[in-house]
């Protein structure tokens, strides 16, 4: 699971965050996500300028089955009473059965941890999967 500050932070520069996408692109990771979850990617990306042809190949990744599982939450969750928003990233996280949520959102890194998911940063994730 990655929330959308991440994948925003993706386009700029080449920290953890792009690190964590080009493990999803090369198949490395999965990307578990709603659809909730995909049209505020879409709409954050935009606004933000993201230009069509960066768009593009992301377009590609979202559509393969072998690197996003697009899920359909069947729980929901109101933990995040800040920032309500924040809450279909727990959903997702719980149908997918994720072992991480990668987040750069204080709202969400303040939990640390739900149910069984961790919420890392991106370095911290990356951190972790060295340690393995």
């Amino acid at each position: 699971m990655v929330d959308t500050n991440v994948l925003l932070s993706s386009f700029i520069g080449s920290g953890p965050p792009r690190q964590i996408l080009n493990r999803i692109r090369d198949g490395l990771d999965l990307l578990c996500l709603s659809a909730q979850i995909l049209e505020e990617y879409l709409e954050v990306l935009q606004r933000a300028g993201v230009s069509d042809d960066l768009l593009s190949p992301l377009f590609f990744l979202f559509q393969d089955p072998d690197r996003v599982n697009l899920i359909t939450p069947t729980r929901r969750v109101a933990l995040i009473r800040d920032d309500p928003s924040d809450n279909k990233f727990l959903e997702c996280a719980i149908e997918a059965r994720a072992d991480y949520l990668i987040s750069g959102d204080r709202h969400l890194r303040r939990l640390r941890r739900f149910e069984d998911i961790e919420i890392v940063t991106p370095r911290e994730y990356l951190s972790r999967l060295r340690q393995e």
